[in-house]
């Protein structure tokens, strides 16, 4: 049996004005639409809600035993709707991402910072983890989108290609293969390396499977052994940009390169909201700038002033 909200609402107020007249003022309702709506309810329940006299009007007992509890559920009705109109409201005024941790490190900040400029009234929420994991999250609807590489898993959902990163060597400056400008494989096999998550996954595929004489799940633990002398590591090249590579040297990997694509993961049932949609060009657009950097850094090239 459907609910006649309607219904309920008009029984209500002729509970409360005791009249017709009076309820149908106060509903702005003709006295005839009023009673269809009356009518109507007691058909569907199949009994009569009010005794009808010359001189009053009066509930019957059926309309005793229902009135308390058609207030009620009006009152539980207008909560939920006030909370989802509230649930609604929070969706546009924040963007929940997720986002692999070399990424958001490399290239959010600023991003961010260009957006809370643009949208400065929504809400940025980044989720960092593991790409397997952001398309878990973007299937199941806890982010809007991702900011992760390709992989062959979740093919349910969209990927976005938005650049290919290449990944470098990166060591101290008093390492032997310093003053190098890029390093083949060959000879990276010559010195200590020392493995990361990150470049175990861009070679998983790879016949190129180096003995690693030193691993680390984190980059940033790679880089912290990087600095102790322990060896070489490798990362992807946007990586190189923050404040803790300026003593380090970088070298491309020649013979062969390694690289990944990385870009948007989205689910092609889930329209985005304007402010992911925004905050997703936003992110293209500087990837442009980071690449930018890192073939500056590559090559030598000191950074013009902004």
């Amino acid at each position: 049996m459907r609910v006649d909200v309607l219904g309920l609402q008009a029984f209500i107020a002729i509970a409360d004005h005791g009249t017709f007249g009076a309820a149908a003022k106060a509903l702005n309702l003709s006295q005839t639409a009023l009673s269809h709506r009356i009518a109507k309810i007691e058909t569907e329940l199949g009994l009569p809600l009010f005794v009808r006299t010359t001189r009053k009007l009066a509930l019957t007992q059926e309309g005793l035993a229902l009135l308390p509890r058609a207030r009620r559920a009006l009152v539980d009705l207008e909560k939920a709707m006030t909370e989802l109109k509230q649930l609604g409201q929070l969706r546009r005024q924040e963007v929940t991402m997720g986002c692999i941790p070399s990424l958001a490190t490399s290239v959010l900040g600023e991003t961010l910072t260009r957006f809370a400029q643009v949208m400065p009234n929504v809400r940025v929420r980044v989720m960092d983890g593991y790409a397997r994991v952001i398309a878990t999250q973007v299937n199941g609807g806890e982010v809007e989108f991702g900011l992760a590489v390709r992989m062959g898993t979740h093919y349910e959902l969209d990927f976005k290609p938005v650049m290919t990163e290449h990944f470098v060597a990166v060591c101290r400056r008093d390492h032997p293969l310093a003053d190098r400008g890029s390093v083949s494989w060959d000879e990276l096999s010559e010195h200590c390396l020392i493995g990361n998550t990150v470049i175990n996954s861009a070679l998983r595929m790879s016949s190129n499977q180096p003995y690693w004489d030193f691993e680390a799940e984190q980059i940033s633990t790679a880089v912290s052994f990087v600095k102790h002398g322990l060896g070489i590591t490798l990362l992807p090249e946007f990586e190189q940009q923050q404040p803790g590579y300026q003593n380090l040297r970088t070298l491309r990997v020649t013979g062969p390169g390694v690289s990944r694509e990385v870009g948007f993961i989205t689910r092609p049932d889930m329209p985005l909201s304007r402010p992911a949609s925004v905050l997703m060009d936003l992110i293209a657009a500087q990837f442009q700038v980071v690449a930018q950097r890192a073939e500056r850094i590559g090559t030598g090239t000191p950074e013009r002033p902004a």
